[in-house]
């Protein structure tokens, strides 16, 4: 008996990953995904680009920012 029901609960538990997984990987959803990832690559390109920006010269963005005063006297 206890074989019969193990057997029937397996089979019953592979139906329903089979339909869950239909379900998961439909054109819907992966169409979602691809777009959610370009998405992310644009943005971790934007953040290098800013990040490179700033490394390169870190006082040229700044707008409004005081001369720093020259030590030797002229």
């Amino acid at each position: 008996m206890n074989l019969i029901l193990l057997l029937v609960l397996e089979r019953l538990a592979d139906k329903v990953l089979d339909k869950l997984l239909e379900k998961l990987i439909s054109d819907r959803n992966l169409k979602h995904l691809y777009n959610v990832l370009k998405l992310q690559i644009v943005m971790l390109y934007l953040d290098w680009q800013l990040t490179r920006s700033q490394m390169a010269d870190p006082r040229e963005g700044e707008i409004g920012r005081k001369p720093e005063p020259s030590l030797s006297t002229d």
